[in-house]
């Protein structure tokens, strides 16, 4: 029994411990989007579309997917002050319901579009899941993960993405 438990101990201390390193090894958050073919943005946090937005006003000129949209929510609702010629660099992806999926179809969009590198714009939180699931998933296609400081970053949404990071290796 004390075997059993000392075992138990470790355990607890290990995930304890990967939780911390979790915790060093985010990201700090991108003041501008790098240069690439194209942009995805997974949507399901704060400042994610907004991030590509801003670059699109500041003369980004490649295609922009924002990936996990809403079906109800359309174009003008996320960006309605940009210009016809910009929105229609934007392409919303409707199907994508998880980040697996996203990762799946922003690969399909880059090979549709002919991109060799796309910029991901997603969570601090996010980004080492992102990537993850994006060297498993699609290893063809270079990505940069392009971190933005969410308003939702609290201890709660780390811990939840902590564990959505430990399920990924079961998941892929």
């Amino acid at each position: 029994m004390k075997l059993f438990l000392k075992a138990l101990a470790a355990l607890a201390l290990l995930y304890v411990l990967g939780f911390a390193v979790f915790l060093a090894a985010l990201p700090a958050p991108r003041a501008a989007v790098p240069q690439v073919g194209g942009l995805a943005v997974f949507t399901g946090g704060s400042n994610r579309v907004a991030m590509a937005i801003e670059a699109l006003e500041q003369g980004y000129s490649g295609p922009v997917l924002i990936s996990g949209v809403n079906p109800d929510v359309k174009l003008n609702d996320l960006a309605p002050d940009l210009a016809a010629d910009v929105q229609a660099q934007i392409e919303l992806d409707r199907k994508a319901l998880t980040t697996r999926e996203n990762v799946d179809n922003t690969a399909a969009w880059a090979a549709e579009n002919d991109l060799k590198d796309v910029g991901v714009i997603t969570s601090t939180y996010h980004a080492l899941r992102v990537r993850l699931l994006f060297a498993w998933r699609a290893p063809q296609l270079q990505v940069v993960i392009v971190p933005v400081q969410p308003n939702e970053a609290g201890l709660g949404a780390l811990w939840r993405e902590y564990h959505k990071l430990l399920a990924v290796p079961f998941l892929r």
